[in-house]
This record gives structure tokens, C-alpha cells and sequence, in this order.
């Protein structure tokens, strides 16, 4: 779903409950999508050169969550330390 101007997902997005990665970097999304903490298989997340500027703690509690992209954005150091607190398994790249 790379660079297709998306700002935001459809509901139904979080019934791909099989989904392991989602590339969503380089839309026009200013929230992180709620739908996406529904998808418990979900391994990588790519939000890089996105407006969003926060991230839900929830990430951290996502069982299968190995890595989140967020290059090119304005999240916070301080957040990103915040979910790597609680679960130090996750990469954040930014």
C-alpha cells in the first residue's frame, strides 16, 4: 500500500487477521490506524514518511511485533523509548 495517498484505513482492515506485514509508508496518514493493534499476526510495520506523530503504547503488547518502521517522521525519541520500556524486542527504526 506504499505512495497511495491514503489517509486512513477502511474498518475492515483489522479481519486480516493473517496479515504479517503491512507497508503503509509514504501515504497521507496523520494517525497511527487503530485497525492495525486488532492483527495479532502482524510481524513489521512500515509507517516511514507519514504525518503521524504518535504511536499507541498498544504496539508494545502485540504478540508477533518484531519491527516498526518510522523513517522520515516526527515520532518522538521519548515515545519510541517508551514502547521499548515495555517490550524491548520491538525495533523501532527511525
Amino acid at each position: 500500500l506504499t505512495n497511495n495517498l491514503i489517509k486512513e484505513l477502511p474498518a475492515t482492515f483489522s479481519q486480516l487477521q493473517s496479515l504479517r506485514t503491512i507497508y503503509l509508508d509514504k501515504n497521507e496518514l496523520h494517525v497511527f490506524p487503530e485497525q492495525l493493534l486488532k492483527l495479532r499476526s502482524l510481524e513489521m510495520i512500515d509507517i516511514s514518511k507519514t504525518n503521524i506523530i504518535e504511536l499507541p503504547l498498544q504496539l508494545a503488547e502485540m504478540p508477533n511485533l518484531n519491527i516498526i518502521y518510522v523513517r522520515d517522521t516526527t515520532i518522538s525519541s521519548k515515545q519510541i523509548e517508551r514502547i521499548r520500556e515495555i517490550n524491548p524486542d520491538i525495533n523501532i527504526l527511525k
